[in-house]
């Protein structure tokens, strides 16, 4: 992976885990 693809993946993923964590407990 090259440094702008994990910068996005990082981007896109953190606020979608956040939620998911929010909503689970």
């Amino acid at each position: 992976m090259t440094e702008e693809t994990t910068f996005y993946f990082r981007v896109f993923t953190f606020p979608c885990l956040s939620a998911f964590l929010d909503n689970y407990e």
